[in-house]
């Protein structure tokens, strides 16, 4: 397989990697080096190609009938040498950049173009649900302030599970995060709160493969207070697209993305 790519999910594309040999069962722990080097590693990754994902977001609440889905498209590239992802969902449009370990947020809301930071980035994408760009752009696996915990078994897949706490001037929560032992992917992440204890969790629920590149195929997140859940899909995609780097520049936000040339797959 040439790479496995996630959108969350979204400005993080991973390379897929050879399991490790020995017991399915056993689950040893990193040392420091071997810890930095597998966080390094992930940090460190690229997509080799523009991706062009159609999904579909619902919202699930604990009681109750889920919502109808709303559609949604997204544009991955790293024309400017650096991951941007842009996404539209009806009238409002995101741009996410990372910069090394600077995490750059814009939105188009109310015909307006802004820049998102502080808790901003944690208010949700549509009013009612729970998915928010700061889920999505996930700047915790870039924190300077991470420490390898433990590894643990999810799903059957060894994950490396991580701690971060975001830098003084940022009111984000500390989230502990999983990182897939064998492919070096973003599995799981849980948000905790003032006592130690999980707030929200979002989950990487299945993958999808479009011309030998793995990419994200349905993620959700849920609330574990109220136990209201909203779920991701991806419904169809286009790898290797041919897309203008002028997308992924603040001030085009504007206006909606031209339509991408290329072939859409069904997932």
């Amino acid at each position: 397989m040439r790479g496995l790519c996630l959108v969350a999910l979204l400005l993080l594309p991973w390379t897929t990697r050879a399991a490790p040999p020995g017991s399915a069962n056993a689950l040893p722990s990193l040392s420091k080096d071997d810890a930095d080097k597998a966080l390094r590693a992930f940090r460190n990754s690229g997509l080799n190609c523009d991706l062009v994902i159609r999904f579909e977001l619902k919202h699930l609440p604990r009681t109750g009938n889920a919502t109808n889905p709303e559609k949604g498209t997204l544009w991955m590239s790293w024309k400017h040498g650096f991951p941007a992802v842009r996404i539209e969902m009806g009238n409002t449009r995101f741009l996410m950049v990372r910069r090394n370990s600077e995490s750059l947020l814009w939105q188009y809301r109310d015909n307006v173009v802004s820049k998102v930071s502080g808790a901003d980035a944690l208010k949700p994408l549509i009013t009612g649900y729970l998915f928010a760009p700061f889920d999505l752009q996930a700047p915790f696996t870039h924190w300077e302030n991470t420490v390898y915990e433990s590894t643990e078994r999810h799903r059957g897949r060894p994950l490396n599970m991580f701690l971060a706490k975001a830098p003084s001037d940022n009111p984000a929560a500390p989230v502990r995060f999983g990182l897939d032992r064998a492919y070096v992917a973003l599995i799981e992440a849980t948000t905790l709160d003032a006592n130690g204890k999980p707030s929200r969790q979002m989950l990487i629920e299945d993958f999808a493969q479009v011309d030998e590149q793995w990419i994200l195929g349905k993620a959700s997140v849920r609330d574990e207070v109220t136990r209201n859940r909203d779920i991701l899909e991806a419904k169809s995609a286009c790898v290797n697209a041919s897309l203008e780097a002028n997308i992924f520049s603040p001030e085009s936000l504007a206006k909606p993305a031209p339509a991408t040339e290329g072939t859409f797959h069904s997932l």
